[in-house]
């Protein structure tokens, strides 16, 4: 017996919710990535068996929204771990159709009718501060999160934490809403001016200790978005940590307010603005979405941030079809 035939039979079989799929695991998986794949598979799986069980079905027999459903149970995917959901369920179809086993096509329709289901983005400056607002402590308690609150707006807007890092309050310009800095001049939105303004007047932060005492803490004064002394590790790192134990507060996916998806969906919504005011789809600074503007792969990463915009507002704007030629 093969090494992945004994992964299968050993340790996964309960799993498995028939035989078929025992049989597809083994009949088209093969190579060195074969166990990694033969985990992800069988994931995605286990994720139906209770609706199996509940219609008397295989997975392919099911009903297209309850696909839909559990594809997009999956916490923290982005566009690409939900195309590697979607692939062996639609690689199975086809291995079940060559078998002469029942398929309905379910699964291709589904993945047709939603294919990012459970995709996180955030498609407006609106939304972004209704997430905010539920995930943060209010603004007039002038908690230290406060502080992260600011400093996610700021990425919304297309700001690199180097110059977040090193924000003053010149460079907030409110009657403009402009966020200036040496390497740009960045949106502030009208539904951030509120915490910008509040951070500005801020002398301290107000910080929950232990036995429910909140401690102040004096707020470094040149550079507005800095943390207090007390933190010791870097600007960024600071920032990633907040948010995470604030996820782990709320009870939040990893990939909630997550900096890419935050800051994409800033990008995107730029992008989608001047396409509604007739602006041809352009992606002039290539560096953005990770590539060099002179580089070799500079139309490899042009099309794909134009794949990778066009699944964001497909996901965040689905009523924009209505207007494309």
């Amino acid at each position: 017996m093969s090494d992945l035939n004994k992964k299968i039979d050993n340790k996964y079989r309960p799993r498995l919710n028939s035989e078929q799929q025992e049989q597809f695991l083994q009949e088209t998986l093969s190579g060195k990535h074969a166990k990694a794949e033969v985990n992800r598979i069988i994931s995605v799986f286990k994720r139906f068996e209770p609706y199996e069980k509940e219609n008397h079905c295989d997975l392919l027999l099911l009903d297209d929204d309850i696909i839909i459903e559990v594809i997009g149970s999956f916490k923290g995917s982005s566009s690409s771990l939900i195309r590697k959901y979607w692939a062996p369920l639609s690689k199975y179809e086809k291995w079940c159709a060559s078998k002469g086993l029942p398929v309905t096509g379910n699964i291709k329709r589904a993945r047709k009718k939603s294919p990012y289901p459970g995709l996180q983005v955030i498609s407006s400056p609106t939304q972004l501060s209704m997430m905010i607002d539920d995930f943060f402590e209010p603004i007039n308690k002038n908690m230290l999160d406060n502080l992260t609150r600011m400093i996610t707006w700021c990425i919304y807007s297309g700001m690199a934490m180097d110059d977040i890092e090193k924000l003053e309050r010149k460079n907030l310009d409110f009657e403009n809403q402009r966020i200036h800095t040496a390497n740009g001049s960045y949106e502030m939105y009208a539904e951030s001016m509120m915490i910008f303004r509040n951070i500005c007047k801020l002398k301290e932060y107000n910080v929950s200790i232990k036995g429910g005492y909140i401690k102040k803490i004096q707020r470094p004064q040149r550079y507005i978005a800095t943390y207090p002394d007390y933190f010791k590790s870097k600007f960024t790192d600071i920032y990633i940590s907040r948010m995470r134990y604030i996820r782990e507060k709320k009870g939040k996916g990893n990939r909630y307010l997550s900096s890419g998806v935050v800051s994409d969906s800033g990008k995107f919504y730029r992008i989608y603005v001047k396409e509604l005011m007739g602006t041809p789809v352009e992606f002039q600074n290539l560096t953005e979405f990770g590539g060099d503007d002179g580089g070799e792969n500079k139309s490899a990463i042009k099309q794909e941030a134009i794949h990778n915009y066009k699944i964001w507002r497909k996901a965040a704007h689905p009523e924009y079809r209505e207007y494309e030629p």
